[in-house]
């Protein structure tokens, strides 16, 4: 045992979790990656949208992706400079960010509580069924999941100022991405002194707002989108101001209201397409056929246990005052009351995947109960093992394709 111990110390060994993180991320990139070229003449999802405005920055040099920040079109443009305008090159930049997700998930969540808890968060993670399809299309939800795990990851680690950088850049992808400034902002808040915590969440946002506002100006101007960041975000509030909630129901069947994110399979997409008004590659318009052949939705064991899993925190946060349940709770309720709110007063319903900045604080709450519980009882460890086979066995149900290998309508 001595002798095991030294060989960990001197990082001749491998952890054992960390052993089994690393066989998960394989796993993970080798799914993602299979079959990623089908179907390789239609569009998936919301693919309609991006893939045409990559090709339209990419050979005319237009910038029509005006209503989402300017960061995430270039990143998705680089898989088409690398593999041509082909189904990997749409799809492959999510398939690496969506990949990188998972060991810097492991990091944080390790970081903050324990291997254990963190191999549990980090093997729900990697087979829930949402975060597993947007790692494989063209869109750009994924790189927001990226740039938010490595910013509060660098935050524990105590590297600040690559942590708003990280942050920054994940709000030059998505707008939502403010409501992860804003959760560790709250967090730091709560869990430390407060006359130093206030002086150094100021410095915080200065530098992070800093980078973010010259960073998006030299975007803007680079590809000749707005003269600068204000005009964008002027568009921006002209742009939704108009948006009322989904009125497609009934032609995708994938919208809904916030609440509705707790009910497992709520929101689920199993076949649709349509015919639009596109570009093709050359830049002509065309009429595009969405393909949409494949199963869009949550991983139902891992939904199922949110409410209990969170009502657990706020009773470990009651009780002994646990840092890592409360920032897990900010985490969660920074994302989730930005749709929830609209809904509630506006009656407005939502796409699937806007959820997805939910799934990693799901995942970290239910790991940090399951492993309190595996750790207490002794039963314990059985139920973890037969649960994370059922998370596997959904994941392996609810796969996007309907048959293996898949075929393309």
């Amino acid at each position: 045992m001595k002798l095991l111990d030294a060989l960990y110390a001197r990082k001749l060994l491998i952890p054992f979790h960390d052993h089994l993180v690393i066989h998960l991320f394989w796993i993970s990139v080798i799914l993602r990656l299979a079959w990623l070229d089908v179907p390789n003449q239609f569009y998936m999802g919301d693919e309609q949208h991006f893939v045409p405005a990559v090709l339209q920055l990419l050979y005319y040099g237009n910038f029509v992706d005006k209503q989402h920040p300017p960061l995430a079109l270039p990143l998705l443009s680089i898989g088409v400079l690398l593999f041509r305008n082909t189904a990997w090159g749409w799809r492959i930049m999510p398939v690496i960010f969506g990949s990188a997700c998972i060991p810097i998930f492991y990091l944080l969540t390790k970081r903050i509580t324990n291997p254990k808890t963190g191999f549990i968060a980090t093997f729900l993670f990697s087979f829930e069924n949402l975060i597993f399809q947007l790692s494989r299309i063209a869109m750009i939800d994924i790189f927001l999941v990226f740039f938010t795990l490595l910013g509060f990851y660098l935050y524990f680690r105590g590297n600040y100022r690559t942590s708003a950088l990280s942050l920054g850049l994940g709000l030059l992808c998505k707008q939502i991405a403010i409501m992860s400034v804003v959760a560790l902002a709250a967090y730091h808040i709560i869990a430390k002194a407060k006359k130093k915590a206030l002086l150094f969440v100021t410095k915080y946002l200065i530098f992070l707002g800093c980078f973010t506002f010259i960073s998006w100006w030299v975007l803007d101007w680079t590809f000749h989108i707005f003269n600068n960041p204000i005009e964008h975000i002027q568009f921006f509030i002209k742009f939704y101001s108009t948006f009322s909630g989904l009125t497609h129901r009934g032609l995708v069947f994938m919208d809904l209201y916030a609440w509705q994110f707790f009910i497992p399979l709520a929101g689920t997409i199993s076949l649709w397409g349509s015919e639009l008004v596109g570009y093709s590659a050359t830049g002509e318009l065309v009429i595009l056929r969405v393909w949409s052949s494949f199963n869009h939705v949550t991983n139902p064991a891992i939904i199922i246990l949110i409410i209990p899993a969170f009502a657990y925190l706020s009773y470990k946060y009651w009780k002994i005052r646990d840092k890592t349940s409360v920032f897990a709770i900010i985490w969660f309720l920074s994302f989730y009351l930005p749709f929830l709110i609209p809904s509630l007063l506006m009656n407005i319903a939502w796409y699937l995947y806007y959820f997805a900045p939910l799934i990693p604080p799901v995942c970290l709450a239910i790991a940090i109960g399951l492993t309190d519980l595996s750790s207490r009882a002794r039963i314990g460890f059985v139920l973890l093992v037969v649960y994370l086979a059922i998370v596997l066995v959904a994941f392996a149900y609810f796969c996007p394709f309907k048959s293996i290998p898949p075929t393309p309508l």
